[in-house]
């Protein structure tokens, strides 16, 4: 008898203990007391601050008008009790932004959208551009006095493109700049200087893109300016004069004479057929 009860003493034993590390497990899968939640524990804060909030991506943006874009945002903590996004344009005539954090850009320009929860904020600034459909130049060919300045203009359509253009000057089959013409500026004004006697592309780049449009310019020296060379230590003129000091000009439409520009230099006497430019001794003809 004292044998059985013993074997039922340990029987509930085992079974009492069982039960309580049941319970103990359980504790973890059992819901949330409500005790734990903001504002039910005067011991625990009302609500969860949001700490910060940030715009997915760059701080800057380029969008093309009568296109849109919705940012995404982070906030933190994760938890925080606030987590309404409000938004904000700093010009909504240029660049809108919806509720939900959508922008359209409406026209060229500017804006700073703002992304604000609590007293936190992030920004970006959206710039609204225009992509140029058509460009023309002034000019598909042109020549250049060496010395001289001209320029290039090329027109944009629409007015308002905000592609950034800048000029480019080559060599025909050649991708290095030109050593006969050089050409500056970035905007639709091209400034073109002749260096050197010799051809050159001229191209314009709109945006990333070279175009297709080319001036083909000419860089030669002015009819009336004679380089002359030099023989032994002499520099001679190699062109007619009528007498020393004028050249003939045989250029249609242009005055009978033209004054030299360059000094020392000797000058031949023959206005009918015209001298060597290796021997001033010697004529154009061959005759002495």
């Amino acid at each position: 008898m004292n044998r059985f009860r013993l074997i039922s003493f340990l029987l509930l034993f085992s079974l009492g203990t069982a039960i309580t590390v049941f319970n103990s497990c359980n504790k973890d899968d059992a819901p949330i007391d409500k005790n734990d939640q903001p504002g039910t524990d005067p011991d625990k804060p009302d609500s969860y601050a949001v700490t910060g909030i940030s715009l997915l991506g760059d701080n800057t943006l380029s969008l093309a008008v009568d296109s849109s874009y919705t940012f995404k945002t982070t906030v933190w903590p994760e938890y925080a009790t606030d987590q309404v996004v409000t938004w904000t344009s700093s010009d909504p005539a240029k660049v809108e932004v919806s509720d939900n954090g959508k922008i359209t850009a409406l026209t060229v320009g500017t804006a700073l959208i703002t992304a604000k929860v609590g007293d936190k904020t992030d920004t970006c600034r959206v710039t609204a551009i225009r992509k140029a459909t058509r460009i023309t130049l002034n000019y598909s060919s042109l020549t250049l006095i060496i010395g001289v300045e001209d320029s290039l203009e090329v027109t944009v359509e629409p007015a308002d493109a905000t592609d950034i253009i800048t000029w480019v000057s080559t060599e025909p089959g050649k991708t290095e700049a030109s050593k006969y013409i050089t050409v500056s500026g970035e905007g639709k004004i091209g400034k073109l200087t002749a260096v050197n006697a010799g051809k050159a592309y001229v191209k314009v780049k709109v945006g990333d893109k070279l175009s297709e449009l080319t001036c083909i310019v000419t860089a030669k020296y002015d009819e009336t300016h004679d380089r002359g060379v030099i023989i032994d230590n002499i520099k001679w003129a190699t062109r007619n004069v009528n007498k020393p000091g004028e050249f003939v000009v045989p250029t249609p439409g242009e005055s009978a004479f033209a004054i030299p520009r360059e000094k020392g230099m000797f000058y031949q006497w023959n206005h009918d057929i015209g001298w060597s430019t290796d021997d001033p001794m010697v004529s154009s003809d061959g005759s002495s």
